[in-house]
């Protein structure tokens, strides 16, 4: 039985300590390496969603109204990140810095 989804294996089952096995190599490509965008949101203000001596059932429904609009305001914030990626020209960090010194003239000696 697994763990994390099945993305880790239960003790005792794992392969890594097994004579041979390798450890996995990670090779970073710099010319793949991208800008990272971050972006916070308004506020949610959650004393709106519940009034005072409300009893269990309300809060539970309060709580669930502020999880669906944080989860709502979350993906919309996402969607805008990936969308301003995609149009993104200096995206790609190395790509930008080799079309900067294409873009400069070359001194003459």
């Amino acid at each position: 039985h697994g763990t994390l989804g099945g993305g880790v294996q239960a003790p005792g089952k794992s392969e890594a300590f097994e004579r041979g096995a390798r450890f996995p190599l990670i090779r970073p490509r710099p010319c793949d390496a991208q800008r990272v965008y971050f972006y916070i949101g308004e506020p949610i203000h959650t004393a709106e969603f519940l009034t005072a001596g409300a009893g269990v059932e309300e809060q539970a429904a309060a709580v669930k109204r502020v999880r669906d609009l944080s989860a709502a305001r979350i993906a919309e914030g996402i969607a805008m990140l990936l969308e301003h990626r995609r149009h993104d020209p200096d995206r790609f960090v190395l790509r930008r810095a080799g079309r900067a010194e294409a873009a400069e003239p070359k001194s003459k000696l």
